[in-house]
């Protein structure tokens, strides 16, 4: 679905217009305005959480029933995250201190790291390294794909959205008992697996939902409702300033309204006909490029803030200004920031990711053509995703 590729390309673009972010100054009223906005694009990550609960609820809910199903999906996942992951944690824990200050040696604390529990360490510590800092999201999605397929392979349909509602309904509780409950808080309910869940159980209900006997037509006709909403809320929270992911508005309501958001749009964009504004904007070939990058430029963008900025050029050193306003040096800056980063994922693509990526072929997504994933592109009307010559109830 090269539409979900899209999704996957604004994200990441987010996520690095945020990050580059950091080291903008004011100079001028209007750069408050970029600042809120650049600031913002936090959500990024979000978006690559209801994309994640999507997109692996899908593909496994359609290998249910096959051979192999556990094998496949876990040693499918592992050739794809755990090389570039496990490479980076190694040079972050062995290479770089001896490189610079602003890598200290990890020590025991490494252990965090290999295991995938970087977000639990950030709730204790805080964030506290340049490298894996942004490790923490792909702890909470590597601690989903261990239990949600035991989830899915065991329970029905109906009864894994009921598990979907369920968990965002207690991530938005625990988000309000933890905000409530003591002080210094804000990183615990920020990268906590339990009180992040909400938009990968989102993103998990609409595959899921998608899958019945009318397919994602019988979600098209509601799914005006949270966008609309959502998109109102969100502006008004982006006027108010309260667009910031620390902010405790953004906090008790924030988060599962970006769920609600990005899952409707999600519903929506897949639901238009080929051809339509929205299916030519997301299938753009800068957005492919950039979504099929992602998981590297992810990893290596947010330490490129810091040492580009520090050692070679930052927005308020650029020589020209537009009434006053930084904006010029900031995009400049966000642009450089761009370049380099998708330099290195592209490197990481073609010396060292792909190669694994082969090994897939050993571990076949789809056994069963009964239940292989059908998308139509027709009238939004009658689109529906659902298994191709078999439905499950």
């Amino acid at each position: 679905m090269p539409v979900l590729d899209g999704f996957r390309g604004l994200a990441i673009l987010g996520v690095i217009i945020f990050h580059a972010a950091a080291v903008l100054r004011a100079t001028a009223p209007i750069d408050d305005w970029y600042f809120k906005i650049s600031r913002s694009m936090w959500i990024g990550v979000d978006l690559f959480f209801v994309l994640s609960g999507f997109l692996i609820t899908g593909i496994l809910y359609d290998a249910k029933g096959g051979k192999h199903f556990f094998k496949n999906f876990y040693a499918r996942r592992t050739v794809r995250i755990f090389p570039l992951y496990f490479l980076v944690v190694a040079i972050a824990v062995f290479v770089l201190p001896d490189l610079s200050r602003h890598f200290p040696e990890l020590g025991a604390k490494q252990w965090w790291y290999w295991c995938y529990l970087s977000n639990f360490l950030v709730v204790k510590e805080g964030f506290r390294h340049l490298v894996l800092g942004p490790t923490w999201s792909l702890a909470i999605e590597e601690q989903f794909y261990i239990v949600w397929p035991l989830l899915v392979y065991f329970l029905s349909r109906r009864a894994m959205m009921s598990v979907c509602i369920l968990l965002f309904a207690a991530a938005a509780a625990l988000r309000w008992g933890i905000y409530y409950g003591g002080e210094h808080v804000i990183n615990h309910i920020y990268v906590a697996t339990y009180t992040r869940m909400d938009s990968l159980a989102c993103g998990a209900f609409l595959a899921l939902a998608a899958r019945g006997p009318r397919g994602i037509r019988a979600l098209f006709p509601w799914i005006w409702i949270p966008f609309i909403a959502c998109s109102i809320l969100g502006g008004y929270f982006l006027i108010e300033g309260d667009f910031n992911k620390k902010a405790p508005e953004m906090i008790k309501y924030g988060y599962s309204l970006a769920a609600l958001l990005f899952g409707s749009t999600i519903v929506i964009a897949l639901s238009r006909p080929e051809g339509s504004w929205v299916n030519w904007l997301l299938t753009r070939k800068t957005l492919l490029f950039f979504g099929k990058y992602s998981y590297a430029m992810y990893l290596f963008n947010r330490p490129l803030v810091d040492l580009i900025e520090e050692n070679w050029f930052g927005p308020n050193r650029f020589p020209f200004r537009l009434y006053g306003s930084s904006i010029p040096g900031q995009i400049a800056f966000t642009l450089a920031i761009l370049a380099i980063t998708t330099i290195m994922a592209l490197l990481s693509w073609h010396l060292f990711e792909k190669h694994f990526l082969k090994l897939k072929k050993y571990f076949p997504q789809k056994e069963l053509p009964a239940v292989e994933l059908e998308v139509k592109q027709a009238p939004a009307s009658n689109l529906s995703i659902e298994p191709a010559t078999a439905r499950r109830a």
